[in-house]
């Protein structure tokens, strides 16, 4: 695969092997399933893992697949390089792309699927990162919202201004690491790389606490108003919504419903809204036994009338036709 690695990116080699990734990825997520998405020789991924302190490390990237995590004592952070993924926790969904860049993990079990996709995950003890908060703080015990806000999964984002300078500096802080561990040396822990990763994930996770509140503020209403609607075109993706409508129920004008959708996922509302269908028919693909549900079934249970369109919006989508997913969904 072209994609480099965020370090050691020399000497991770090409493997097909989805067990392979399953089993490095284990140092950071216990992993309960995972398999690739479409035919096994399309499938490939490049991996390699470190450790800072008390800080499990794994870079990769790695061609569409599918898998659960069990449930975990520590919680874990997801930052995306390249490509998109999709993260469900219960009825919460989750997208992360070049824009949502970063996604702190809580020890809860989730879902995931990802497209082409290059990221780190790095391990963390919930423990020290509310410890690194509190001290970065400058308070004497952690606040009630500091500890419920652990419990939270949570995205950030590179176009939100507290979140953007920690996001690359925790980028930054990847490029020290190749030299910093050569040779199986301690160094990178001696000068305290792995505390300088729980301060910048701190600053996302705990970010009310340390963020320009102003700026938050005025990007609060817009933002707000771009979830919300988000949330009622996730809950209502069976039906055939237009863009009329939601500019009705949020009392939003058609610009400004394009503008925030352009600024949060580089795309108008009814271009995401059919994403996150089709999103939801390859979940549902990977999901169904033999038998169970047809692909026609599917498509219309996720707001397709015309077995057509779907399969072509499919292909479109994913580059697989939808009887590729459905039979390699076991």
């Amino acid at each position: 695969m072209a994609h480099a690695l965020a370090f050691r990116n020399g000497e991770a080699v090409l493997q097909r092997d989805p067990a392979s990734l399953a089993q490095c990825l284990d140092a950071v997520i216990p992993i309960r399933d995972l398999a690739q998405i479409g035919p096994l020789q399309r499938f490939e991924h490049r991996s390699i893992s470190a450790t800072v302190g008390g800080i499990d490390l794994v870079a990769g990237c790695h061609t569409p697949l599918h898998g659960q995590s069990h449930h975990s004592a520590r919680a874990a952070f997801l930052l995306t390089l390249d490509g998109e993924s999709q993260l469900r926790y219960g009825q919460q969904i989750f997208n992360l792309n070049r824009q949502a860049r970063g996604f702190y993990l809580t020890g809860e079990a989730f879902r995931a699927q990802t497209e082409r996709f290059n990221g780190v995950l790095f391990s963390l003890d919930p423990q020290v990162l509310l410890n690194t908060a509190v001290s970065m703080a400058g308070l004497a015990a952690p606040l009630q919202c500091m500890q419920q806000r652990l419990l939270e999964p949570r995205c950030f984002r590179v176009d939100e201004p507290s979140h953007a300078a920690a996001l690359a500096s925790l980028q930054q802080a990847l490029a020290m690491l190749d030299p910093l561990i050569e040779d199986g040396s301690d160094l990178a822990t001696t000068l305290g790389l792995d505390d300088l990763i729980y301060r910048c994930i701190g600053l996302l996770v705990f970010s009310r606490l340390f963020g320009d509140r102003q700026a938050d503020a005025a990007l609060l209403p817009r933002s707000q108003g771009c979830v919300d609607v988000e949330d009622y075109l996730l809950a209502n993706l069976y039906k055939p919504l237009r863009l009329t409508e939601l500019e009705s129920t949020f009392q939003l004008s058609r610009r400004t419903l394009q503008d925030c959708f352009k600024q949060r996922h580089g795309c108008g509302p009814m271009q995401w809204f059919r994403r996150q269908r089709l999103f939801a028919a390859r979940d549902r693909l990977l999901q169904a036994r033999p038998g169970e549900a047809s692909i026609k079934q599917i498509s219309q249970s996720c707001g397709y009338v015309n077995l057509t369109s779907f399969s072509r919006d499919f292909k479109q989508a994913f580059n697989l036709n939808p009887s590729e997913v459905l039979t390699h969904s076991d």
